[in-house]
């Protein structure tokens, strides 16, 4: 069972300091961090990366503060929303506005496809919570109980975000070229 081995795991490091156990849980969640990060910021690889690493220093320092209320999956994305979304703030001026997000525009972002090129860039005129909402549900698969512990808001402001951000998102991707079908709920 993985929850009651992270539980395992999470016991060791914190009642006697098992570097190799904190290694375990780092290679179980990394790549979904990471993934969860890079679809956050857009494709941007470098400060998913380090943004990861920053995640997992954090989660290691705060880890005797995880009471098992949750997922360790949860809280573990919860830090990594919230220093993306200090990291934004920082970029920002303390402003909450994605509209002016130079890393963004970067020489570092990914170019797979086309396709996810245009998601991206679609997903940078989210405002951060709309983004984070949307990446939570539809790209990390959280329920909207898990993205309401992430992001530390009410059942019903997500579900707000997560209406408007899905109008934003069909206003874009329809003025860009991809037409209306599909689009209808």
């Amino acid at each position: 069972m993985k929850a009651a081995s992270d539980i395992i795991l999470i016991n060791k490091v914190v009642i006697s300091g098992d570097k190799d156990a904190y290694g375990q849980i780092v290679e179980r969640y990394q790549s979904q961090i990471r993934n969860f990060l890079l679809n956050i910021t857009a494709g941007n690889k470098t400060l998913s990366y380090e943004l990861a690493q920053e995640t997992f220093i954090k989660a290691y320092l705060s880890l005797h503060t995880f009471i098992n209320k949750a997922r360790f999956s949860t809280w573990l994305t919860r830090i990594a929303y919230n220093l993306f979304y200090d990291y934004v703030n920082k970029q920002n001026g303390n402003t909450t506005s994605i509209d002016e997000y130079s890393f963004l525009e970067s020489e570092y972002k990914t170019d797979d496809t086309l396709l996810k090129s245009d998601i991206y860039k679609a997903l940078e005129t989210l405002k951060p919570n709309e983004r984070g909402v949307i990446t939570l549900y539809y790209l990390e698969n959280y329920s909207i109980k898990d993205i309401c512990k992430i992001m530390d808001m009410p059942d019903g402001t997500v579900k707000s975000h997560m209406r408007r951000a899905k109008e934003h998102l069909k206003a874009y991707l329809i003025e860009n070229g991809y037409g209306q079908e599909g689009f209808n709920d």
